[in-house]
C-alpha cells in the first residue's frame, strides 16, 4: 500500500493539484523587515497600513482569486505544520511553521477567567519566545539567519505595537486566523527550511527512529495516527504497537498525499500502476475541473474514454485522515451485463418502467432508497435535482451528527443493524465490482426488515401515510429485481410478471371462477383479504402497523385465528360479495409450506396491490381516498 501512494504522489506533476489547493480564510501579511543603523524596522508599513496593496490580503472563501492570493497561497503551503502535535507552539502559534512567518488566532491568549492586558502581552511573549527557539533549527545559510533574527527582534519589541496600529486587525473578529511571512526570503527559501522541517517532523517520534546505511527509518506520523483496529496497517508479529518504519523521503510523501486528499482527490480514489501515468494525471484534471463532481461522475469520464484502461488498479478511501479500506480491482464493471429494470408494480405516480442503466444509477436509485437515505444520502432541491451525496460506507454513525441520521436512527436500530452488517459488502459490490459481495440472501434480508420496519412506523395523519412512498419504492425494487442477484443463475422467475398474473387470479376467486390452488396463491389472496377488513374499520388510526399482528405470526394456524377475530369485529358490516369466496379459500386452504415466514413477501404484495375485493361502490370510495393520500 505503501508503495502505490508514494508512486502515486511522484507521478502527479504539481499544476495537476495545486489550482484546486485553497487558502484558509483569514488575514495574510506580508513584512519587509529590514535592519538600518543596528535597528530592525517594518519598512513596507506606515501610519497603520501598508504602502503595498499586494502585502495584505483579508481572505474569505469563495472570494476572486487575486495577485495577492496565489502569492500566500504559496507561502502556506510551504509551511503548513505536519499536524497540530509538530507546531513549534501546541497551545499558540499553531498555524505556521517556519523561521520566516508566525500565525496564530486573534485572541488565542484570553483565558476564560479575566486577566490584565500585561498579563497577556507577558503569556504572548512567553509563547514568542518558544516558538522562536524551536524555528531557529531550521535556519540553514548566513541569509537565513540575518532574516530569521531580524524577525525575531521585531516580534521581540515591536509585535504588540503593530498589531495594536494595524486597521484591519483591530477591524477583524476573535478567532480570525493571522498569518505572517517575512517578504525578503524567496519561495525557495521557504521551501529549503521547510524540508528540513519536514524530513524531521515527519516521523511519529523519533524515539523509534533506525539508521540504515545513510537512510533514516521510523514511524511515519502519517500514518501512526490511524487506528489500531486497521489490522492491514500493522506489524501483525511486532511484540511493539508500532506501524511501518519508512524512510524519511517516503514519509514527506505520505505526508503530501494525505494533504492532496484533504483539499485535491477525489475519495474513494483510484490509483493507476504500471499504467500509463497519464491515467493518474487525468483524475486529477477531471476533479480540478469541478470539487464538486462525484466520483460517480469522474469514473463516467474516464469510462467514455478510457474504458479498457480501467482495470488493474487500487481503490484508497480515506475517512477523516484514516485509510479505512485499501484493495486491488482487477477490472471495474459501469454498465450492467443483465439488463436491470424497475417496474412500478404498487401505484406511483411515475413511469410504467425504468432502466438502471450503470452501477452508480444503482447506488443512487436503489441502494439510497432501501437503506432511507441514509447509507447513501442523496440531497436534491425544489426541482428534484442532485445538490449534494454523502457515502456512509465507513462512517461512525452512531457519532453521526447529522440531524436526519440522529432522529431516523433513533427509532430504527434495526436498519443501523443493516447497514453496519451489509454495506462493506454493497460498497465491494458497487466500487470493486464484486458480484459475489452482494447476493439474494442479502437483498432479501434488507428488503425483508426494512419494509417491515416501515409498517412499523408508519402513521396516518392529516388523511396520509407518513411511508406511503417508502414503502412502495421498496416493494418496487424487491419484486422487480427478486432474483436479479441468485449468482448461481437458477430459478430466475420474473417476480414481476408472477404478480401481475396473481392479480389476474384473484378477481377470478372473487368472482367464483376458480379456487385457491398454491401457497403463493394463498399468500397473495390473504394480504388482499387484511386489506379488505382494515377497511371497516372506523377507528382514528388507519395506518400500516395495524397489519403488524398478522405478520408477527409464527404459524399459519395462530395467523388464520388472527383473521377470523378481525372478521369478528366487523361481521355486523355489510361484505362484498366479491370477499366472501377469497375469504372462504383462504380460510380452508391448508398451505404445502410450514414456514409462515416465507410467504409474508408475497401477502405483502397482495396487501399493497389494488385491492380486487370492494363493490363497486365501495371501490369508488375507496379510490378517491387512495388519489387523496398519493395527492
Amino acid at each position: 500500500m505503501i508503495k502505490e501512494i508514494t508512486q502515486f504522489v511522484d507521478e502527479i506533476k504539481e499544476q495537476s493539484y495545486i489550482g484546486n489547493i485553497e487558502l484558509k480564510e483569514g488575514l495574510y501579511l506580508l513584512l519587509d523587515i529590514q535592519k538600518k543603523n543596528n535597528k530592525v524596522d517594518l519598512v513596507n508599513f506606515s501610519d497603520g497600513k501598508f504602502t503595498n496593496d499586494d502585502d495584505i490580503l483579508i481572505y474569505k472563501k469563495n472570494d476572486e482569486k487575486s495577485k495577492a492570493y496565489s502569492k500566500f497561497l504559496n507561502y502556506q503551503q510551504n509551511s503548513i505544520p505536519v499536524s497540530h502535535n509538530k507546531s513549534f507552539v501546541l497551545s499558540a502559534f499553531d498555524s505556521i511553521c517556519s523561521p520566516f512567518g508566525i500565525g496564530f488566532k486573534k485572541d488565542f491568549s484570553i483565558d476564560k477567567k479575566k486577566e490584565t492586558i500585561a498579563e497577556r502581552k507577558v503569556k504572548v511573549k512567553k509563547y514568542l519566545d518558544e516558538y522562536f527557539k524551536n524555528a531557529q533549527s531550521f535556519v540553514l545559510t548566513i541569509n537565513h539567519k540575518e532574516w530569521f533574527f531580524n524577525f525575531k527582534e521585531f516580534c521581540d519589541n515591536q509585535f504588540f505595537q503593530f498589531i495594536e496600529t494595524l486597521d484591519e486587525y483591530q477591524k477583524a473578529k476573535s478567532g480570525t486566523l493571522i498569518n505572517m511571512y517575512l517578504k525578503m526570503p524567496s519561495i525557495d527559501d521557504y521551501k529549503e527550511t521547510y524540508q528540513k522541517y519536514l524530513s524531521e517532523r515527519v516521523f511519529n517520534t523519533d524515539k523509534f527512529n533506525q539508521k540504515i546505511g545513510d537512510a533514516i527509518y521510523g514511524i511515519s506520523d502519517s500514518l501512526n495516527t490511524f487506528s489500531g483496529k486497521k489490522a492491514f496497517f500493522r506489524h501483525q508479529t511486532s511484540p511493539l504497537d508500532l506501524n511501518y518504519r519508512v524512510t524519511g523521503e517516503t514519509a514527506m510523501k505520505l505526508w503530501k498525499f494525505f494533504q492532496l486528499q484533504k483539499q485535491v482527490l477525489p475519495n474513494p480514489l483510484p490509483i493507476f500502476i504500471d499504467k500509463d501515468e497519464l491515467l493518474n494525471e487525468k483524475i486529477i484534471s477531471i476533479f480540478n475541473e469541478d470539487r464538486k463532481m462525484r466520483y460517480a461522475e469522474m469514473i463516467k469520464r474516464l469510462f467514455e474514454n478510457h474504458q479498457k484502461d480501467l482495470s488493474d488498479y487500487y481503490l484508497l478511501f480515506v475517512q477523516r485522515r484514516e485509510i479505512v479500506d485499501f484493495d486491488f480491482v482487477p477490472s471495474f464493471r459501469y454498465n450492467f451485463k443483465e439488463e436491470m429494470i424497475i417496474s412500478n408494480l404498487f401505484g406511483l405516480n411515475e413511469i410504467p418502467k425504468r432502466r438502471i442503466e450503470n452501477i452508480f444509477e444503482f447506488e443512487e436509485k436503489i441502494i439510497s432508497k432501501i437503506f432511507n437515505n441514509i447509507l447513501v444520502s442523496i440531497f436534491r432541491n425544489d426541482n428534484q435535482q442532485i445538490t449534494g451525496t454523502e457515502l456512509h460506507y465507513f462512517t461512525e454513525l452512531t457519532k453521526e451528527k447529522n440531524k436526519f441520521i440522529k432522529e431516523t436512527l433513533r427509532n430504527r436500530r434495526g436498519l443501523l443493524n443493516l447497514i453496519l452488517k451489509y454495506r462493506k459488502a454493497i460498497y465491494d459490490y458497487i466500487y470493486k465490482s464484486k458480484i459475489q459481495a452482494f447476493t439474494n440472501p442479502i437483498f432479501h434480508d434488507i428488503l425483508f426488515k426494512n419494509v417491515l420496519d416501515d409498517i412499523r412506523l408508519d402513521k396516518f395523519e392529516n388523511n396520509k401515510h407518513s411511508y406511503w412512498k417508502p414503502i412502495r419504492e421498496k416493494l418496487n425494487i424487491w419484486f422487480s429485481l427478486y432474483n436479479y442477484f441468485n449468482i448461481n443463475n437458477q430459478n430466475k422467475e420474473n417476480m414481476a410478471n408472477k404478480i401481475e398474473k396473481h392479480r389476474e387470479m384473484i378477481i377470478e376467486v372473487a368472482t367464483g371462477k376458480k379456487n385457491i390452488q398454491d401457497d403463493d396463491e394463498f399468500a397473495f389472496a390473504a394480504g388482499q383479504v387484511i386489506y379488505y377488513l382494515m377497511s371497516k374499520s372506523k377507528s382514528a388510526d388507519r395506518s400500516y402497523s395495524r397489519l403488524e399482528p398478522f405478520l408477527q405470526k409464527s404459524d399459519y394456524i395462530e395467523f388464520r385465528k388472527a383473521l377470523r377475530n378481525t372478521f369478528n369485529m366487523y361481521k355486523h358490516e355489510n361484505f362484498s360479495t366479491k370477499f366472501k369466496n377469497p375469504f372462504a379459500n383462504v380460510m380452508d386452504y391448508v398451505p404445502d409450506s410450514t414456514n409462515f415466514k416465507e410467504i409474508i413477501p408475497t401477502l405483502l404484495a397482495g396487501f399493497f396491490s389494488e385491492c380486487a375485493l370492494f363493490a363497486d361502490k365501495e371501490k369508488k370510495e375507496i379510490d378517491n381516498e387512495i388519489e387523496n393520500i398519493n395527492n
